[in-house]
């Protein structure tokens, strides 16, 4: 069998701010065994904050299901994703 395929995905997240928001978002990410959390960054201002999340995932369909996950945040208003960087 072949090595599956890994790539390192950048996301823009957007919400409202919470105190309790990054703790909600890593929470999300490492529920999945096939997702590596590679970088997290938020910034707020004004009651809403943007967010970059680097995660290294298998495939797209992974990638798919964290973004549906990462959207169910109460409070998130728009997740989508950056092209890939190739590992």
């Amino acid at each position: 069998s072949f090595p599956t395929r890994r790539s390192s995905d950048l996301l823009s997240i957007v919400g409202r701010e919470d105190a309790g928001m990054v703790t909600k978002i890593t929470e999300v990410i490492a529920k999945d065994p096939k997702i590596t959390l590679r970088g997290l960054s938020i910034n707020s201002s004004e009651g809403l904050f943007d967010g970059q999340i680097t995660v290294l995932v298998s495939d797209t369909e992974h990638l798919s299901q964290l973004i549906s996950r990462l959207k169910r945040i109460q409070g998130v208003m728009r997740v989508y994703r950056h092209d890939s960087v190739k590992e």
